[in-house]
């Protein structure tokens, strides 16, 4: 009888296990649909306030998926544009993740975005394929953000002409970190060709990168100036690679004072600068002289040399060589 008891207690208390993990999953996937819909339903109530304001917004076949860990946006297309005219945004393949657990870090991709800014005098367009980003939502401004993209082309499209190609980089990723009141940000771009309408001609560079902090960042992110003025940032390291790893590299403090002249005190140096000489030529033939006797002096300080390159409210000088006055930024 003992034994009989002690079979049934432990099949009672089987039951009330296997009823007590049911109602947690039933009260968990409740509480995932629930939120599934409030989130279809804040995408709504923007789009529709958007429309409101007298911008054109969508979000097409909008759906919240990622059951049971996850839950993001799908949008089978989507697309923006201010009542203004000044700006449109359209993409393709939209897809959003967070996990259930950690709401603030958000993943998604998306198949195609194209930007149209449509400010005088001529306007500007970017493209790119197989976007990735990710955030780590925070405020005022995310924590972490990150992007990455293939085939990144910018383009200006003059009235009444055809668009054309100002550069192009099969590849390009962006990281931005928080850093106290300051922002951190890295910019890279490989296998780039640049089209300069001033130049007239293809400027080729396998790689460049950029990596700098920005002073009082946040502050700057969330106001948006529309200057340079005041601007004070630190660059660690920002370099080019033409081709056959010859490139040249700066580093160094750099600021824009409220009358728009720059302050700088930078360093400057350069990789097989006979062969960068050879590449610039190519590029630059009625400077070829100059150029070539230029990367002379420089090959005398041997195959990695490295000088100062100051700039004092605009004077800009290398070594001990003035090179000229850079005007005042906007």
């Amino acid at each position: 009888m003992t034994s009989s008891k002690r079979k049934g207690g432990s099949s009672r208390r089987f039951v009330w296990l296997a009823t007590a993990i049911v109602a947690a999953l039933a009260l968990y996937t409740g509480g995932w649909y629930y939120a599934a819909g409030t989130l279809e339903q804040a995408t709504d109530t923007w789009l529709e306030r958007m429309s409101a304001r007298g911008a054109e917004a969508s979000c097409e076949r909008r759906q919240a998926r990622g059951y049971p860990f996850r839950i993001g946006l799908f949008c089978t297309e989507a697309a923006i544009a201010d009542a203004e005219g000044r700006f449109a945004v359209s993409a393709a393949g939209l897809r959003s993740a967070a996990q259930v657990y950690d709401p603030a870090q958000v993943v998604g991709e998306l198949d195609t975005v194209r930007l149209d800014l449509f400010g005088a005098p001529n306007p500007l367009g970017a493209s790119a394929r197989d976007i990735r980003f990710s955030a780590r939502l925070a405020e005022p401004v995310p924590a972490r953000a990150s992007v990455t993209a293939r085939q990144v082309e910018l383009d200006a499209t003059p009235e009444n002409r055809i668009a054309s190609i100002l550069f192009e980089a099969a590849r390009a990723e962006a990281h931005t970190r928080r850093n106290g009141a300051d922002l951190d940000l890295a910019v890279s771009a490989e296998t780039i060709s640049a089209f300069p309408p001033q130049l007239g001609r293809e400027i080729r560079a396998d790689r460049f990168q950029a990596d700098f902090t920005i002073a009082d960042g946040v502050r700057l992110a969330m106001e948006r100036p529309q200057s340079l003025r005041g601007i004070s940032l630190v660059i660690r390291d920002l370099a080019i690679t033409l081709a056959d790893q010859a490139g040249f590299a700066l580093s160094g403090p750099f600021s824009v004072d409220m009358d728009g002249f720059i302050d700088a005190k930078l360093q400057l140096s350069a990789q097989n600068p006979q062969k960068i000489a050879t590449l610039l030529a190519e590029i630059m033939p009625e400077n070829g002289n100059q150029i070539r006797s230029v990367a002379a002096g420089l090959a005398a300080l041997g195959d990695n040399p490295s000088l100062p390159l100051t700039v004092t409210k605009g004077q800009a000088r290398i070594a001990f060589i003035t090179l000229g006055r850079v005007p005042p930024l906007n």
